[in-house]
């Protein structure tokens, strides 16, 4: 589905900041670009997404790889939480630094859901898989709500 989107027109504003040092004396300059701005006419087409990146990329397991984002986001913000390097975090998932890096720069290939779903256990959270029928007739869905 495509849609067109129209902004009203106004300038674009940039300035640039030039630092110059002659001497011991220290000179400012600012450059103002807002006066040869143009303004922006054109329309602005978009696409309304359907909430999973990876689905609207058309990628095979797009709900996996959905979830499996997801997961690599809680790994990084406890990992940032409790301030620990990349060679402290894997001891605590019982991996190897160079699988950490991977998991952070998002190369989950080699990596399961089950596996990634360890980590977070390994984390001490817990993790609750429930299945139950859905209303219409289409193939299940997965998600993952993180508490």
């Amino acid at each position: 589905m495509s849609d067109t989107l129209v902004l009203p027109a106004k300038p674009r504003r940039a300035a640039k900041a030039a630092r110059a040092t002659v001497g011991a004396n220290v000179v400012n300059v600012a450059i103002d670009l807002a006066a040869t701005a143009q303004p922006i006419e054109e329309p602005i087409e978009f696409e309304t997404g359907s909430g999973n990146v990876f689905a609207d990329l058309g990628l095979p397991e797009a709900g996996d790889e959905a979830i499996k984002a997801r997961l690599v986001m809680r790994l990084r913000a406890e990992m940032d939480r409790r301030r620990l390097s990349q060679t402290e975090f894997a001891k605590v998932l019982g991996v190897k630094q160079p699988d950490v890096s991977n998991l952070l720069r998002g190369r989950v290939l080699g990596f399961s859901l089950e596996r990634m779903f360890e980590f977070t256990r390994a984390l001490g959270d817990d993790v609750e898989i429930t299945l139950r029928p859905s209303k219409v007739e289409r193939r299940g869905r997965m998600s993952l709500k993180v508490a």
